[in-house]
């Protein structure tokens, strides 16, 4: 894991070729923020759909408060398109659409 505005590595794996890309996600983004110094509030995650995990989407969703210091994680996880997830964007209206800040707006 990279941290932009430190220029710093603060989490790293390295395995095996044979080692699935979505395995450990979670305990890999928790050594990250853990390498992290203090005074770090917010804590923005963008990944490729190896990342896309339920187990770490869900924590970073609502389970992390109280588990680690940052106060908030902002996350962007790309997801290959499944039939079921087209069908499901599909339903949505116009009007549920929401953005999130990504370039720093909030």
């Amino acid at each position: 894991m990279w941290w932009a505005e430190g220029d710093k590595i603060v989490g790293d794996e390295f395995r095996g070729g044979n080692v699935p890309l979505r395995k450990g996600v979670l305990e890999l983004i928790k050594k990250g923020i853990g390498g992290l110094p203090g005074g770090v509030e917010e804590v923005w995650i963008r990944a490729d759909s190896a990342f896309y995990d339920h187990n770490f989407l869900n924590w970073a969703r609502d389970g992390f408060r109280g588990e680690i210091r940052i106060k908030e994680i902002y996350f962007a996880i790309s997801s290959v398109m499944s039939e079921e997830l087209k069908e499901r964007i599909e339903e949505l209206r116009e009007g549920e659409w929401k953005r999130k800040g990504w370039n720093g707006q909030r």
